[in-house]
């Protein structure tokens, strides 16, 4: 079957995620390859990066609402950063499986192909209640130009809060085990020192990322990230 993980990179800062992405996937799937979207303002240098770690690289246009008041979850200005990434439903594959760029896989999970789709985890734990619904950051697809279209003629609806709140408007998923997509944020520190010890399949740093602090990218060490920096640490010695 025609299948590949896919991720996407709007711009530079989010470059360490998908190479520790990339790394923690390689360590437990060996069969399927890893595709990046990517946009104009991904540097040359981060584009060297992905090359360099064998990263398949596509090239995507901006997908921007077009209302004048479009308020978003981040502001018209920053709403192309979230539905760009509905590019994903245009690429030429069977069955994709798409990790946002802060997730980390710690076991295989290709098994998760043979799952009927669209597929997702509900998230009922998000305290904006317009972010609770099968959450985006892990989408089991088949990708469709007609979803597309569809989606791209509904960006602009009204009372529309992101990129997540559209999927969730019009497509109707197959629901996931939570453990394929464990978001940090709601975790409290009990959970947090268990999943140190036996870390759940993908764990998405839906909050703060281990890389970032206050919008510069740097690194910082909290419980759960040790995973994180585990993947990174192995990267630097390839």
């Amino acid at each position: 079957m025609n299948r590949i993980f896919v991720t996407y990179l709007a711009n530079d800062l989010f470059l360490d995620g998908v190479l520790v992405l990339n790394i923690s996937l390689k360590s437990h799937n060996k069969n399927i390859g890893l595709i990046c979207l990517v946009t104009d303002e991904v540097s040359k240098g981060s584009i060297k990066e992905l090359e360099k770690y064998k990263i398949k690289i596509k090239k995507v246009d901006w997908i921007v609402p077009k209302r004048d008041d479009f308020k978003g979850r981040y502001g018209k200005n920053e709403g192309r950063y979230m539905f760009t990434k509905l590019n994903i439903f245009k690429l030429p594959y069977e069955k994709i499986l798409y990790l946002d760029a802060d997730v980390i896989v710690t076991s295989s999970i290709e098994h998760l192909f043979e799952n009927n789709t669209p597929a997702a985890i509900f998230d009922d734990t998000a305290l904006d209640p317009r972010n609770i619904g099968f959450n985006g950051g892990v989408l089991l697809l088949s990708p469709s130009k007609k979803i597309f279209n569809t989606l791209i003629k509904k960006i602009d609806d009204y009372g529309l809060w992101s990129d997540q709140t559209l999927l969730n408007k019009l497509i109707v998923f197959n629901k996931l085990d939570k453990k394929y997509n464990t978001l940090y944020k709601p975790l409290d520190k009990w959970m947090l020192f268990f999943f140190f010890f036996l870390p759940p399949p993908i764990i998405h740093f839906n909050g703060s990322k281990p890389w970032i602090i206050d919008g510069k990218s740097r690194w910082v060490k909290r419980s759960l990230d040790g995973c994180f920096f585990h993947y990174n640490k192995y990267r630097k010695r390839l």
